[in-house]
């Protein structure tokens, strides 16, 4: 239980961290035009 509430945590992390380099992303390409 505890190990796969730590996977959940850690994808959860990871998603969240590709959303924010996904926002970035779409900022710099607004910038940028």
């Amino acid at each position: 239980m505890k190990f796969l509430k730590r996977r959940i945590g850690s994808h959860i992390r990871a998603k969240r961290k590709r959303d924010e380099v996904q926002a970035i992303l779409t900022t710099m390409r607004k910038h940028h035009k």
